[in-house]
């Protein structure tokens, strides 16, 4: 993969000193239109940029 880790899975988050769910995805940097590649068959439900979740996409399996 050509981007460049930038937060690993399962990483725990502490926000205004509370810890959180640990980060239930993999982070990574890279050049705007880069193609991004999935492990798995699958619908894209959403692509957008989030606050707190930055720059998400996500998948089903339906």
């Amino acid at each position: 993969m050509a981007g460049k880790y930038t937060s690993v899975y399962a990483l725990r988050r502490v926000l205004n000193g509370k810890a959180k769910n640990p980060h239930r995805g993999v982070d990574f940097r890279a050049p705007a239109g880069t193609a991004v590649k999935s492990v798995a068959e699958g619908r894209v439900i959403l692509a957008e940029s989030h606050y707190y979740a930055g720059n998400s996409i996500a998948r089903t399996d339906t």
